[in-house]
């Protein structure tokens, strides 16, 4: 299967914040090379997620795409602040927490990685309140 990883490296500049994005694709012979995306934001408000141990950092913008989602809403997801790491901390599948976040960034591309049961995948989903499914 295809694993999309996503490494977000910020070095903090006075006037503004540059990001790089990693975006790849490792395949089962890793043969793939990886696109590197570079994204620069002015005054951006970084947001740190621990999701089981692996670190992330996002953009409050990217959250607040989907405002009715757990990590979209500030209120809802302020009971996982961890003020001793300035950061959120879920006790969650890592695993699939790179796709969750990617369905904010993108905004609203999800693909689970192939090694994940669809059930774990859906209670993942619900568990942070996303829904793939349009609203009618």
């Amino acid at each position: 299967g295809i694993v999309v990883l996503v490494l977000v490296f910020c070095c903090c500049f006075p006037e503004r914040i540059k990001m790089w994005v990693l975006l790849g694709r490792k395949s089962v012979d890793q043969t793939e090379r990886p696109a590197v995306v570079r994204i620069e934001t002015k005054n951006a408000e970084l947001v740190k997620i621990n999701c089981g141990g692996e670190k992330f950092i996002t953009t409050e913008e990217s959250l607040s795409r989907y405002p009715n989602t757990l990590l979209g809403d500030r209120e809802r997801r302020a009971q996982y602040y961890d003020a001793k790491t300035r950061s959120y901390y879920f006790d969650r599948n890592q695993d699939l927490f790179s796709a969750i976040l990617y369905f904010y960034q993108s905004p609203g591309t999800f693909r689970a990685p192939e090694s994940i049961d669809p059930v774990v995948v859906q209670e993942e989903l619900r568990f942070y309140g996303i829904n793939l499914l349009p609203d009618d």
